[in-house]
Order: structure tokens, then C-alpha cells, then sequence
């Protein structure tokens, strides 16, 4: 029964790194160029719609959106991450 549990350990803790690394290599991509995260390729689905309107977003105040937007999801992957692994 322990080795079950572990292996379930082990499948979860693995989702969940894979989860929050996708999460923040989208939201790295967002704060650093808006530009290039409208770029990424078609099967790294983060931009979804917005591809249609590159032009829109990748200056100006909607690449300024595309950054806040990025923090926020950056901010929240750290603060879930934190929230997970506090000790009381």
C-alpha cells in the first residue's frame, strides 16, 4: 500500500510541475515580448484567439495588456506554489 501511495505521489507532483512550467513559460513569454508570445507555435496552444488579432495586441497599450496579464499569471503560479508548500 505505501509504494501505491508514493507512485500516486510521485504521478501528481510530476502534473504539477508540468502544469506550473507550461504556466510560466507562457507567462515569462507574455512579460518579456508580447510580440513573440503571439509567435509561438500552433501546438504550444497559449495565445488561442489572439493569433487573429496580432496586430492589435503586439503594440502599444495592448502589448501593455498582454505584460499585466502575463505578471498577474506569474504572480499566481508563485503564490499557488507558496500556498501548497507552507508549513504551519
Amino acid at each position: 500500500m505505501p509504494i501505491q501511495q508514493a507512485l500516486v505521489a510521485a504521478l501528481i507532483t510530476m502534473f504539477l510541475c508540468l502544469f506550473f512550467g507550461l504556466f510560466l513559460i507562457n507567462a515569462l513569454a507574455m512579460l518579456v515580448s508580447p510580440r513573440a508570445w503571439l509567435e509561438l507555435p500552433e501546438w504550444f496552444p497559449t495565445s488561442g484567439y489572439m493569433r487573429m488579432r496580432k496586430a492589435r495586441y503586439s503594440t502599444g497599450v495592448g502589448a501593455l495588456q498582454v505584460r499585466i496579464v502575463g505578471l498577474l499569471f506569474f504572480c499566481s503560479v508563485f503564490g499557488m506554489f507558496f500556498l501548497m508548500f507552507r508549513q504551519r
